[in-house]
């Protein structure tokens, strides 16, 4: 009685148990994944991959993680990204991945997994590594560094960083067949990290006055949104592709543990990564979060954190991620364990993922997960009831940061748009919305969209409605300090120019709302000889701002103007100081008495910072009994003049000596004494002036004008030095005839251009006093077109999966021309890659339209694109693209032979062959006709064969087994059928059996063998004298008992069975 007690004990605790941690039910659906790392051996070879599929679905797993993008680099042949050091350029290890994975049994998911903004180890080699193309996308910490120990990382925050990252993930989106995307690293190295220039730029310009310090609150805040809006770009565009692709991330768990909402500001990830995978879940912008929890077994940290994770899954999925590294196998089962049974109160998990492959496990996986079982559904993707919207709000191409965008409709929402002015608004009821999008200074404007169920809609919205067009901007007036800029629209507007050292154009004028047609505006308080760029603006009160181009110009020297007043000079002897008065320069002025012995001296020694001809003047008050010829002495470069000067007249002013060379630094000077041919006169010392005269002569002009187009938005310049008696300064460069930038040396990159659009360029020299030169020789270049990627050369069937019918359509978004390509040369073969030769087909219109032979191989389409001076830019890779018209072949199924031993019980086996796309999945069905369903309908399976429990049949009926196989392509093929069973007539006796007709089967029961030949046995049942033959070479006994089924025959006159089966009756 008591052990009875202690059963239902146990029993109803682990009901409750069940009950409250939702307990995993076995064989039901689970997510079993395997991250595999790309720093170890798993998928770089086919062998790799194919011994890595085999492991795990030995362990009965149904995903893997596979690192195709370690460090800004690939293992396939990317659009953006150079191949990895340990990459084979020729082998497509996404793609074959993909094909093994799918196509084989049972079919397992393939998750491409990215380290996302870690992008180097260590400085790259490779000059197309975005860490050489671009290492203004750097992140830094506050200190200034790179390098954060480890890695080299982009920095979010830098809108054209975060469009790069993501348009590397789109780019394996739009082109393979993947499940799903897996996202690494996508934080901040650190508290301390996010001090890109750009980055703390658009902050301030959005927080004025705002602390940047590690810990502030809002500089903490802005780093985590600079993530968020990334990990949002990639999920909203990557379902708008693929509505069923599973987006993920590898988020950051560590100490402390967090067990509540209130604790969550304090975890590593919010604090210190600026890894919000709280808010991520919260509004729906992952499928899937996968947490690393890396804790030991017996570390309380792991179950908190498993509990938190779980409760905070919100309408989306959550996985526990862990790792095998250094673990025994009875220490991943106790941690797979509770992921399955948490010991606390929360949703059951989605499934769990294991670090890594090459740490080992899967053996002991196998041990956990005894049977192969399904993914589960995500009911959001299977069975929505929402949708989504998206878009990009810009100004004539111009990305709008932080622009307010407001959703209103059935339901209202309001967002800022990122740094590449994107936004989204994830799980959206269905319905009419009205999508308002507006930023100070550029206006706004509102668009209605429709939000469908399960379906991402997009709206981009540009916030320059059209209306105001430019010409003729130029700049005239150049001083040291200011400068006018003037153009014409092409209807009234108003006036105001953005200006700045920089291409940003920070800085800017007070708006003139007066609206003209011509505008002029002068800006003040510029720095002497300096670079500026500016964009001038203009609007009305019904058309938005309009924005120009950038242009540029250059401030005049401020020449040296050197004032020494007498407290700055040396004075030989004793002088008398007079602060009373008026007419005197500065505070006070000296005089002594003429004649004096010895004579006394006032020397005034300027520090020359330009060396050239300088005019000297003098500044002296008015005073009674002045000497009439007062000696003023100048120094100069190369000798020294005296000149005597009247004291009595010409007072109060800057009265001028003469203009003199001077030697830069302090080598001259001008001294005023009092030696005179008379006493009793004064002689004054007040101030001198040395003003720098600017020499006029203007450089030579520049020469050897060559322009070489660098890429589609950038053409390089180079010319000859001119030359200059006072030195140059620097140059003017001139873009079909306006001034867009300005260089200190003999180069120049031009940017921000359109693709594949001419481009006429001058040079003029200007030296240090301003004077300029004639503009050089004009020449001309073309832009190179834009390089063909996943995004702007799309197909109308995707990539990496089977395909029955031809053709294959591809579509240029941009089409052809001016800010596009001029034409594509294309080459269509089973190559992954293509060396050019220049015997490629051309491809001039909109679409291409190809087809490929049905075959094992995959096709790739290899685009190079060509501008107008027929200079190349930019291959792309297309595929795989795989075709397979044909079906398989009809299966050859063999049975138990003619007769079956049970009248419920039937095995078959078959095979069947498809020599392009492999076979997938197989269906059978069991009936007393050849390909009839009868007795069992159709059923799908992955095996060749199959033992069936089916209804019993009447003694004598003939069953067949049919069977028709699908290949990858998911072509079924023709039905093939067994030749027959038939189901015995059972006998209780070998006389009974005997009285049966000759082609009839019989089947006896626990019969006994009676003798044992060669090629057959006798068995009779108890006390029978006379048995019955048996044509059936057998390894039985006289004595033992079995069970025989067989064909009834008269051969040589003896009754016996043929085609016989035997079994040992148990």
């Amino acid at each position: 009685m008591l052990k009875r007690h202690l059963l239902y004990a146990l029993i109803l605790l682990a009901l409750i148990a069940a009950s409250e941690c939702c307990a995993y039910p076995v064989g039901a659906p689970e997510f079993r994944a395997l991250w595999v790392d790309a720093w170890h051996p798993g998928f770089k070879t086919p062998s790799d991959v194919d011994a890595l599929l085999q492991a795990a679905r030995a362990a009965h797993l149904n995903a893997v993680m596979v690192q195709m993008r370690r460090r800004g680099d690939t293992y396939y042949p990317s659009s953006y990204e150079p191949w990895a050091p340990d990459a084979n350029p020729n082998f497509d290890a996404l793609a074959y991945l993909i094909q093994k994975a799918h196509s084989g049994t049972p079919r397992i998911e393939v998750h491409c997994y990215f380290a996302m903004l870690a992008i180097a180890t260590s400085v790259p080699s490779d000059p197309n590594h975005i860490y050489n193309k671009h290492p203004e996308y750097l992140s830094k910490d506050d200190a200034g560094n790179t390098y954060s120990g480890t890695d080299y990382w982009l920095d979010p925050g830098h809108p054209e960083a975060e469009e790069f990252t993501y348009n590397v993930v789109m780019d394996v989106v739009n082109r393979y067949d993947v499940d799903g995307i897996h996202l690494d690293l996508i934080r901040y190295a650190g508290q301390h990290w996010g001090y890109n220039e750009t980055s703390i730029s658009r902050f301030l310009a959005i927080n004025p006055g705002a602390s940047t310090a590690y810990d502030s609150a809002l500089w903490s805040q802005w780093r985590r949104d600079q993530v968020t809006n990334l990990v949002r770009k990639i999920y909203a565009n990557a379902i708008a592709v693929k509505p069923n692709i599973k987006v993920s991330a590898a988020v950051f768990t560590g100490d402390p543990p967090i067990s509540g909402d209130e604790n969550w500001s304090n975890s590593q990830a919010y604090r210190v990564r600026f890894q919000d995978w709280k808010a991520w879940m919260e509004e729906g912008i992952l499928d899937l979060n996968i947490p690393m929890n890396y804790y030991d077994c017996g570390e309380g940290q792991y179950d908190t954190w498993n509990c938190f994770i779980l409760n905070h899954q919100y309408n989306r999925a959550a996985a526990i991620g862990y790792s095998a590294t250094g673990k025994e196998c009875w220490c991943i089962q106790e941690q797979v364990g509770k992921i399955r049974e948490p010991g606390c109160s929360t949703p059951r998990a989605y499934g769990f993922a294991q670090f890594s492959y090459w740490s080992g496990g899967t053996t002991c996986l196998g041990q956990i997960c005894p049977s192969h079982v399904s993914i589960p559904d995500m009911p959001w993707k299977t069975a929505p009831t929402k949708g989504h919207i998206k878009g990009t709000v810009h100004y004539g191409g111009m990305w709008m940061d932080h622009a307010v965008v407001q959703l209103t409709g059935p339901v209202n929402r309001t967002m800022y748009a990122d740094g590449t002015g994107f936004y989204a608004f994830i799980d959206v009821p269905p319905g009419t919305y009205n999508i308002t999008a507006s930023k100070t200074g550029y206006g706004s404007d509102t668009k209605q969209v429709s939000v469908t169920v399960g379906q991402v809609s997009t709206q981009n919205i540009d916030l320059n409605k059209g209306g105001i067009t430019f010409s003729n901007i130029q700049t005239s007036g150049e001083t040291s300090s200011s400068v006018t800029v003037t153009w014409n629209t092409n209807i009234p507007g108003t006036s105001q120019v953005y200006y700045g050292t920089d291409r940003g154009c920070s800085l800017s004028t007070t708006e003139d709302t007066t609206l003209v047609q011509s505008h002029s505006v002068t800006i003040t308080g510029l720095q002497p000889q300096t670079a500026y760029y500016f964009r001038v603006v203009s609007r009305t009160g019904t058309i938005p701002l309009a924005m120009s181009d950038i242009y540029a110009f250059v401030t005049m020297p401020q020449f040296p103007d050197i004032i020494i007043d007498n407290t700055q000079a040396t004075f030989s002897g004793t002088w008398s100081t007079i602060t009373t008065g008026s007419g005197f320069y500065g505070t006070n002025y000296r005089y002594v008495s003429t004649k004096t012995t010895p004579a006394r001296t006032a020397t005034y020694t300027p520090n020359i910072p330009i060396a050239g001809d300088y005019k000297v003047s003098v500044w002296y008050p008015p005073m009674s009994n002045s000497y009439t010829q007062v000696r003023h002495t100048i120094n100069y470069n190369g000798g020294s003049e005296a000149y005597l000067i009247n004291q009595t007249i010409n007072t109060s002013m800057w009265y001028y000596i003469a203009t003199k060379p001077f030697a830069a630094g302090t080598s001259g000077s001008v001294v005023i004494s009092n030696e005179a041919e008379v006493g009793g006169y004064f002689v004054k010392a007040d101030a001198v002036r040395f003003q720098f005269q600017p020499e006029t002569v203007a450089p030579s002009v520049p020469t050897g004008l060559q322009a070489q187009a660098i890429s589609h938005e950038q053409i390089a310049l180079t010319w000859n030095p001119s030359t200059d008696n006072a030195g140059v300064a620097g140059y003017r460069i001139y873009r079909d005839g306006s001034v867009v930038g300005i260089s200190s040396t003999t180069s120049f990159v031009d940017q921000d251009l359109i693709p594949n659009k001419r481009y006429t360029y001058s040079v003029s020299a200007f030296d240090v006093s301003g004077n300029r030169s004639g503009n050089s020789a004009s020449v001309s270049r073309y832009t190179l077109s834009l390089p063909p990627t996943s995004a702007t050369i799309t197909c109308n069937r995707p990539a990496g999966v089977w395909h029955t019918s031809n053709p294959f359509v591809f579509q240029s978004a941009g089409n052809f021309g001016t800010g596009t390509v001029n034409y594509y040369a294309y080459w269509w073969d089973t190559n992954p890659t293509h060396i050019w030769t220049g015997g490629e087909y051309t491809w001039l219109i909109s679409t291409l339209t190809l087809n490929a032979e049905s075959g094992s191989q995959p096709y790739y389409l290899h685009l190079i694109g060509y501008n107008d001076e027929y200079i190349p830019n930019g291959t792309l890779d297309l595929g795989p693209y795989y075709l397979d018209t044909t079906a398989p072949t009809q299966p050859t199924v063999t049975d138990d032979g003619e007769n079956m031993p049970s009248p419920t019980q039937i095995h078959a086996s078959w095979t069947a062959n498809d020599p392009e796309s492999g076979i997938s999945s197989y269906q059978y069905a069991v009936g007393t006709s050849p390909g009839g369903a009868q007795i069992l309908g159709w059923s799908q399976t992955n095996s060749n064969e199959v033992t069936l429990t089916i209804p019993e049949q009447m003694p004598g009926t003939i069953i067949y087994v049919s069977v028709k196989a699908q290949n990858g392509a998911g072509t079924w093929g023709e039905v093939g059928t067994s030749n027959g069973i038939m189901v015995g007539i059972p006998v209780q006796s070998a006389a009974e059996a005997k009285g049966c007709a000759d082609g009839s089967v019989v089947i006896l029961s626990d019969a006994v063998v009676t003798a044992v030949f060669g090629d057959c046995f006798y068995i009779a049942t108890k006390d029978e004298v006379a048995g019955i033959r048996v044509d059936l070479n057998s390894s039985f006994s006289i004595g033992d008992r079995v069970t025989v089924a067989g064909k009834l025959a008269t051969i040589a006159g003896e009754r016996r069975l043929v085609n016989a089966q035997a079994s040992p009756t148990p």
